[in-house]
C-alpha cells in the first residue's frame, strides 16, 4: 500500500472514531471541524429517515447509536437512501432495548425506499388483462404493529396473527400504507412474485397454493380488494403476458 493510500486511510478512521490517533501533520483543532461536519451530515440524514424510532429511544442512546455507527459501519455511497439503508443494516446486527425497534426501522426505511423510487404517477386502472404490482408498491410482514408504534404506544410483545402492510405511493405521488389481512397480503406478494397473471389466473393460482379458500365469497372479496387497489393504481396493466 503507498504511503498517501496509508495516510489517507489513517486520516478517515481518525475522522470516524475519537479513539484513533490523529496523523502527526493534523492539527487537533482541525480534525474536530472534519469529525463534527462528517458526523453531523450522517447524523441528519439518519434523523431525518428514522424520526419514530428517534422519538421513542432516549436522546443519550439515539446518539451513543449515531457514534457508533459511523465509527463502525461501511459506508460506501453518499445517497441518502443508502446511509438510511446502511443504519438499518447495522442497526439488524445490533443488541436492542425494544423488541420492535429493527421492524419499526424497516417500515420506517421502506417509506423512504417507495417515496425515492424512480417510477411513474400511478393512474386508476380497470382491472383487465395482465396484472402487476406497481414498481413503487412494497408488500411487508412484520410482528409488531409497527405502523401503530409511536411515544403513546409501546407494544411490549407480537401480536397473534402478525402484522401485514402494503407501503405504496398513490396517484398523488404521496406516500400511503394500507393494512392487509394475512391472504390478502399472500395474494399480493403472489402478483408481485409472477406479473403477467389476469385476475382469473391469479385467484386460481392462489386458490391452488391455498384450495381451503375455494369459494365465491372468497373470489367476491378478492375482487372487491383488487378492483380497489386497481383505482389507486396500485395494481397495474402488465406488458409480461405469463403462459
Amino acid at each position: 500500500m503507498s504511503d498517501f493510500r496509508a495516510n489517507q486511510l489513517a486520516f478517515i478512521a481518525a475522522i470516524r472514531s475519537p479513539d484513533q490517533q490523529i496523523p502527526a501533520d493534523v492539527a487537533p483543532e482541525r480534525m474536530a471541524v472534519y469529525r463534527e461536519l462528517f458526523f453531523n451530515n450522517i447524523q441528519n440524514f439518519v434523523n431525518s429517515a428514522f424520526p419514530v424510532l428517534r422519538s421513542i429511544l432516549p436522546a443519550s442512546l439515539w446518539q451513543q447509536n449515531l457514534r457508533k455507527f459511523f465509527a463502525e459501519a461501511t459506508l460506501t455511497s453518499p445517497y441518502f437512501l443508502n446511509i438510511a439503508e446502511s443504519y438499518l443494516d447495522w442497526l439488524s446486527n445490533e443488541p436492542q432495548s425494544l423488541p420492535f425497534a429493527v421492524e419499526l426501522a424497516h417500515y420506517e426505511w421502506a417509506e423512504l425506499y417507495v417515496a425515492t423510487l424512480p417510477c411513474p404517477l400511478l393512474e386508476p386502472f380497470d382491472l383487465t388483462g395482465p396484472l402487476q404490482l406497481a414498481d413503487c408498491a412494497l408488500v411487508l410482514s412484520y410482528q409488531f404493529p409497527v405502523h401503530q408504534i409511536s411515544p403513546d404506544y409501546q407494544p411490549i410483545d407480537p401480536t397473534s396473527d402478525g402484522c401485514y402492510l402494503l407501503v405504496y405511493r398513490n396517484i398523488d405521488d404521496q406516500v400511503r400504507f394500507i393494512a392487509l389481512n394475512q391472504l390478502t397480503a399472500a395474494l399480493l406478494t403472489l402478483l408481485s412474485e409472477r406479473p403477467g397473471l389476469d385476475f382469473s389466473e391469479l385467484t386460481q393460482q392462489f386458490s391452488e397454493l391455498l384450495p381451503q379458500l375455494a369459494g365465491v365469497e372468497w373470489l367476491a372479496q378478492a375482487r372487491s380488494l383488487c378492483f380497489d387497489l386497481a383505482q389507486k393504481g396500485v395494481i397495474q396493466p402488465s406488458q409480461i403476458a405469463e403462459k
